[in-house]
């Protein structure tokens, strides 16, 4: 059987994945206040988010290489993170309101990219499945 072959979709999402990764590996160093990792819509500080940073971390790495070699495990943690995104950004801006039209544009935005790319991309995975391999 051939192996699958990748195309420049599959390529740019596994390394938007990497560079995802890169930033929660990051987070630990809290370079300024906003960049603790937010588990379950809460901003972590101390061992909680040097843990959780790093094990999302992992998780998208793991993601990107599952996307760059095409394997078929890949769909399902496609699904997993985008329930995750939603339902995190869903309890964040639930427990920390934007105020006023600036925060809240940008929050709107933030929240289209990234519901957009996680549950595209899960989306996208899910009908190209069968090109993935074991």
């Amino acid at each position: 059987m051939a192996e699958p072959q990748r195309d420049r979709i599959l390529s740019g999402l596994a390394i938007c994945f990497w560079l995802l990764a890169i930033s929660n590996f990051f987070k630990p160093f809290q370079l300024s206040e906003q960049t603790g990792f937010v588990l379950l819509g809460t901003r972590l500080t101390g061992t909680d988010n040097v843990i959780w940073s790093l094990v999302f971390g992992a998780y998208l790495t793991l993601y990107g290489l599952g996307l760059w070699y095409m394997k078929r495990f890949v769909v399902g943690m496609s699904h997993a993170y985008a329930v995750y995104v939603v339902l995190n950004l869903f309890l964040y801006w639930g427990n920390n309101p934007p105020s006023g039209s600036g925060s809240v544009i940008g929050a709107v935005l933030y929240s289209v990219i990234a519901i957009g790319a996680s549950v595209g991309a899960a989306v996208l995975l899910s009908l190209r499945r069968k090109e993935f391999s074991w």
